[in-house]
C-alpha cells in the first residue's frame, strides 16, 4: 500500500488557506501482522469472523488517524505508538462531543476509490490544537479514543480482534488457553488450519480432524470483502482416527517442530498398574501422528515412578525427553531412550494447559496454586516467571505474540488468557516536511488517500 495526505490549515474567520502540506507515507508492518496472526490468536475463535471484522480495511483497520507533536521513526517495524509521544489529537468516526483531542470524519467527503479509499477528517477550532510534526493511520478504535476514555465505547486502547470493537467483556475474545469443544491444533500447510474434536468410550476414542482453508492475506486489497462462501473457514478435509484407548480430551495434543509430528497423549489409570510387576506406576500412552496425512506413525507409552501423582494434565516429548505435568507431585521428566527418570520439577497444576515450542525452547503456561498466580515456564532449562492477573484482564509479557496482538491474563484464578489487540498501532508513518501549528483561530482538514501499491 501507499498513500498521500493533504493537510489544509485555514483561518476560521475568513476561510482563507493559511498553510497546505502534501505528504507521502511509509506503510509499516502492522497490517501484515494483523492479517497473519500468531496461532494463539485464533485458538477457540472464529477466524473467518475476525477476517470479516477487518475487511474492508478502511472500515476498522485503517479507519483512524493520529496527530503527533513529535516525528516518528521511519521503519516498517515501528508499529506501536510509543509512550513518550507528544499527543495532539486523533480522529475516527464522525464526532461532535466535548473531547478536545478528537476530530471528526467528514462522511460526505470520504469514499471508496477504484484502488483504495479517500478519507477526510475535519478539526474545528476547539479540536486538536498544537504543533503537528507527524501523522499516522491507525485503527478506527484508537481514532475514536482521542487519547482518553471514549464516552460512547467506540474507542479503546484494547479491542477484541474477533469483532474489532471495544473490549470490556473478555469472555468473547480469542482464548489462548484451550477450552472444551473444537481444539485448534495448528497450521501445517500454507493457508490451512487444522482443528480436532473427540468422543470417547471407556475403551476407545474417536478423533475427528477438520482442515480448513484460510485466506491468502498477501493477496488482500484495501476494499476487499469476505462473504461466507469465500471466507476463512471453508472446510477442505475431514478425517477420523480411532484410538484403542480412552483419551479424556484433546488438551494433551502437542506439536513437536523438531520432527514435525503431532502427539496425542492418554494417561493410564493408576489403579490398573499396582503391584510389584509395575515398578513404574505412572504410564502415559501416546500416538505420534503425521499432521499432513493425519495417519498414525507410532503407538507407544512412557512410564515414570510413583503412584498417587494425581491426574496427568499435560504432556510433551521434546529433545528425547518426556514431560508429564501432574496434579499432585510436580512435573516428571523421563529420558525416553534410557527409560529413566531424570528429574521431577516442582510444578503442579490443577488446570490443564498446552505445551508449545517457541524460539527459546519448550514452554508451558499454568496456574501456580501455591503462589496464587500464573506462570510461564521454559521446561527444558527450568526457567520461567510469574505474572499477576486481575479478574478482567491484564497484559502479560509474551515475546512470541507480536504486537499489535497482545496476551492478557484473565479470571479469578488467572488460569485463562486471551489474545487481544492493542489499537494504538501505526499503520503508516507520515513525518511532515515542516511543522504545522493549529490554534483555536484555525480549522484543519486532512484528506488521506490510501491505495494498493
Amino acid at each position: 500500500m501507499k498513500g498521500k495526505a493533504t493537510l489544509t490549515l485555514c483561518d476560521a474567520a475568513t476561510g482563507k488557506v493559511v498553510k497546505r502540506l502534501e505528504e507521502s507515507n511509509m506503510v509499516t508492518n502492522a497490517i501484515s501482522r494483523l492479517f497473519n496472526p500468531p496461532q494463539e490468536a485464533i485458538i477457540d475463535t472464529n477466524w473467518s469472523g475476525q477476517i470479516k471484522a477487518m475487511l474492508p480495511m478502511w472500515k476498522n483497520v485503517l479507519g483512524g488517524i493520529i496527530l503527533l507533536g513529535n516525528t516518528l521513526e521511519e521503519s516498517k517495524d515501528n508499529i506501536m505508538l510509543h509512550e513518550d509521544c507528544v499527543p495532539v489529537g486523533t480522529a475516527g468516526d464522525a464526532y461532535s462531543g466535548a473531547n478536545v483531542m478528537r476530530g471528526s470524519l467528514n462522511i460526505n467527503e470520504s469514499y471508496e476509490t477504484e484502488n483504495g479509499y479517500h478519507f477526510t477528517w475535519d478539526f474545528p477550532t476547539d479540536k486538536c490544537n498544537g504543533t503537528i510534526r507527524s501523522i499516522a493511520l491507525t485503527s478506527r478504535a484508537f481514532g475514536n479514543a482521542g487519547f482518553a476514555s471514549c464516552e460512547d465505547h467506540t474507542g479503546s486502547l484494547v479491542i477484541n480482534p474477533y469483532e474489532f470493537n471495544y473490549c470490556y467483556i473478555l469472555s468473547s475474545a480469542p482464548k489462548f488457553m484451550t477450552l472444551v469443544g473444537n481444539y485448534f491444533i495448528g497450521s501445517f500447510k500454507p493457508n490451512e488450519l487444522l482443528f480436532a474434536s473427540s468422543s470417547a468410550t471407556t475403551t476407545k476414542t474417536k478423533v475427528v480432524f477438520n482442515r480448513y482453508r484460510t485466506l491468502d492475506a498477501k493477496g488482500l486489497k484495501i476494499n476487499d470483502r469476505v462473504s461466507g462462501s469465500e471466507g476463512a473457514d471453508v472446510p477442505i478435509e475431514t478425517k477420523e482416527l480411532e484410538l484403542e484407548y480412552k483419551v479424556d480430551n484433546l488438551k494433551n495434543i502437542f506439536y513437536n517442530p523438531q520432527n514435525g509430528d503431532l502427539y496425542i497423549f492418554a494417561p493410564a489409570s493408576h489403579s490398573t498398574l499396582s503391584g510389584s510387576t509395575y515398578p513404574y506406576r505412572g504410564t502415559v500412552r501416546y500416538w505420534r501422528i503425521d499432521p499432513d496425512t493425519l495417519t498414525i506413525k507410532e503407538f507407544s507409552s512412557v512410564r515414570f515412578p510413583k503412584s498417587g501423582v494425581g491426574a496427568v494434565l499435560s504432556s510433551a516429548i521434546y529433545d528425547g525427553v518426556f514431560y508429564a505435568v501432574t496434579e499432585n507431585e510436580g512435573t516428571y521428566k523421563v529420558n525416553i531412550a534410557a527409560g529413566t527418570l531424570t528429574e521431577v520439577l516442582p510444578y503442579c497444576s490443577k488446570y490443564p494447559s498446552r505445551f508449545y515450542v517457541n524460539d527459546t525452547g519448550l514452554m508451558y503456561d499454568y496456574y501456580d496454586s501455591v503462589n496464587g498466580m500464573g506462570c510461564y515456564r521454559r521446561m527444558d532449562v527450568d526457567t520461567g516467571f510469574f505474572y499477576h492477573g486481575l479478574a478482567f484482564g491484564v497484559p502479560v509479557p509474551c515475546d512470541r505474540i507480536p504486537q499489535p496482538y497482545s496476551l492478557f491474563a484473565y479470571g479469578q484464578e488467572f488460569n485463562t488468557a486471551f489474545v487481544l489487540l492493542l489499537s494504538n498501532y501505526l499503520a503508516t508513518v507520515n513525518n511532515l516536511s515542516q511543522p504545522l501549528t493549529k490554534t483555536n483561530a484555525h480549522t484543519l482538514k486532512i484528506s488521506y488517500d490510501i491505495i494498493n501499491a
